[in-house]
């Protein structure tokens, strides 16, 4: 599961020259072109679904998803997932499938002249509808509306455990633990999503995606 945490920002923000020395490294090692940064491995693709952005009235839908895999988040978080639907400082998407919200998630960013970080948040499942690969579809369609980057996206998350080994696939690895309400350590995890894994991402979710890709309108920027 992922969280959204404001420490997450900081942590990306140190990461971006980290970042840029991952870029330097790739362009070194003639890896930039050859093998994505951002591993992309073979998924079962999902039954029929629809990726699109959210709208008010899944709020509900949404809520109802949450309390169903609450045990898997940190006490006491509803309250920001709700106040996090509600408002304008992350992207959610969902995943759609026989006109009923079965899945969700986040992504802002914070992008400068010199560095360019995203966090993914909130994303989850329906418990019934897991393991079908709708959650592959909602990471890759989040990291496809982001900007196109000039250099490299560094994306953060941060998790209570349990599914690493999912990121892990994706290239993500752990980074350190950060601090949230109440004293609680999460894991944050990092990956670098070059532009190529982007329009890769792109192109997997093409026919699942309704909003334009690789925009520069949708994802909020602090």
């Amino acid at each position: 599961m992922e969280y959204q945490d404001l420490a997450a920002y900081g942590l990306a923000s140190l990461l971006a020259g980290l970042g840029a020395a991952l870029v330097f490294a790739a362009r070194r090692r003639r890896l930039r072109g050859r093998t994505p940064i951002l591993a992309l491995p073979a998924w079962r693709r999902p039954h029929p679904c629809v990726i699109r952005l959210l709208k008010p009235e899944d709020i509900e839908a949404c809520e109802g998803i949450y309390r169903r895999n609450e045990e898997r988040f940190p006490p006491d978080m509803f309250d920001r997932f709700a106040q996090s639907l509600r408002g304008r400082d992350a992207l959610f998407l969902v995943a759609e499938v026989e006109r009923q919200v079965r899945g969700l998630g986040a992504v802002s960013m914070r992008r400068t002249d010199r560095s360019e970080g995203a966090i993914l948040s909130w994303g989850m499942i329906d418990p019934s509808f897991q393991r079908r690969g709708y959650g592959t579809a909602l990471l890759r369609a989040r990291l496809a509306m982001l900007p196109l980057a000039r250099r490299a996206w560094i994306v953060t998350i941060t998790t209570a455990g349990g599914s690493e080994s999912f990121y892990e696939r994706f290239g993500f690895k752990y980074v350190k633990q950060v601090p949230i309400d109440g004293g609680r350590l999460l894991d944050a995890y990092c990956v670098l999503v070059t532009p190529r894994a982007q329009r890769r991402c792109a192109s997997s979710v093409a026919d699942l995606l309704i909003p334009a890709p690789l925009g520069s309108t949708y994802v909020p920027a602090s």
